[in-house]
């Protein structure tokens, strides 16, 4: 599909719209890169209209590669003061499913409309995500946001910009939206997220963040060498009521390097949600030297607290400032090593208590290089195990 094709099916008025599925052996390929007449990109899309009381059908689609770029989209919504919910979309992939260039695959509860998302299923050999490529489920009005369950036998890569970060995202998008974000639940061989990248589960409006879960057989990286530090996030953001979901990842290895930053936390009125990460073999934060400043002294973090994640980095932490508690951190693993500045604390700076901090090793605990423990106010150390 190039040049602004659409595959489309739209209830606009009292009913639902039919399903899509597409069955392809070989490979179906998306371009965006010219627009229509009418300034879309090429897309498959199934919605509830402005003027649409009923529900979109679903997107079902079994190919052997499917590639999307510059643009192009798929797309399950529900548009403006439609009623009614979006369909789910299915997407089965033997070999690839590829995403560059700012193409989407999204399922949209759009601003003054009411119903649920269908939520996005992802099977495949190898998901990529790359410069600008998301997989997004979202409300901006009255309804809950789905889930985003991808099963990938090989491998996950994030990576990179494009005209926003490379990344998956279910969030309550804005502060009138009422509703849950959605879940993103990951199983694959090893995940990579790079050079910006983002997986994020949020809350801006009334409504809980989902919960982010991974389970990556041999290796989960985080490495956050680019423009912006690459991020694993649950969060309640400002002014946001409710509570995040948190972060659960089970691996064989986890690494997180330049700038790269784990976190739940919670600036607005709700629980920063619990992170737990259990690695078979290691778990491993790579660091740089240290700054001066409190705020700058982080380039590498797993954080669960209530300030703004993108101010702290280079730690495993636990933060509140509002009236909730900070969620609690829990750490299992054979070797845990802690490079050049790496952090652990737990602490409040408002009325809420600090998390409970849990590291459990097996075989080495690994200090090297300037760690420090930053005694700040509340600071927290429950356990610390070998």
């Amino acid at each position: 599909m190039r040049e602004g094709a659409v595959i489309k099916s739209t209830t606009l008025g009292q009913g639902n719209a039919g399903a899509i599925t597409i069955n392809a052996s070989g490979i179906i390929s998306i371009d965006g890169s010219v627009d229509a007449p009418d300034g879309s990109n090429s897309n498959i899309s199934s919605q509830v209209g402005t003027t649409g009381i009923g529900n979109a059908g679903a997107i079902n689609i079994t190919t052997g590669s499917l590639e999307i770029i510059e643009g192009g989209e798929i797309d399950a919504s529900i548009s403006s003061f439609g009623q009614g919910n979006a369909g789910e979309i299915t997407i089965t992939a033997n070999d690839t499913i590829s995403l560059s260039n700012n193409a989407l695959i999204f399922s949209r509860i759009n601003g003054l409309s009411r119903g649920n998302s269908g939520g996005i299923n992802i099977t495949t050999g190898t998901l990529n995500l790359i410069d600008g490529g998301q997989i997004n489920s979202d409300t901006f009005g009255e309804g809950d946001a789905g889930n985003i369950i991808v099963k990938a036998k090989e491998k996950v890569n994030i990576s990179g910009f494009g005209s926003f970060a490379s990344g998956l995202f279910s969030n309550n998008a804005i502060a009138l939206a009422t509703g849950d974000g959605g879940s993103i639940i990951i199983e694959t061989g090893s995940l990579e997220v790079r050079e910006g990248a983002v997986i994020n589960a949020s809350t801006e409006g009334q409504g809980n963040a989902g919960r982010i879960k991974i389970n990556a057989v041999d290796s989960v990286t985080l490495d956050g060498e680019g423009t912006n530090p690459s991020s694993i996030s649950s969060s309640v953001d400002s002014f946001a009521v409710g509570d995040a979901g948190g972060v659960e990842i089970n691996t064989g290895s986890l690494v997180i390097t330049n700038g790269g930053v784990i976190s739940a936390s919670s600036d607005g009125q709700g629980k920063a949600g619990d992170i737990s990460i259990t690695a078979s073999e290691s778990v491993e934060i790579i660091g740089s030297e240290l700054e001066n400043s409190v705020l700058t002294l982080f380039e590498q973090a797993i954080i669960t607290r209530s300030i703004d994640p993108s101010e702290v980095q280079n730690a495993i932490l636990t933060f509140t400032t509002g009236t909730e508690a900070a969620g609690n951190l829990t750490i299992d693993t054979k070797n845990l090593t802690l490079q050049n500045g790496a952090i652990i604390s737990s602490s409040t700076f408002g009325e809420g208590s600090a998390g409970d901090l849990t590291l459990k090793t097996s075989e080495n605990t690994e200090l090297i290089r300037d760690l420090r423990f930053i005694k700040i106010p509340a600071f927290k150390l429950i356990h610390l195990t070998s």
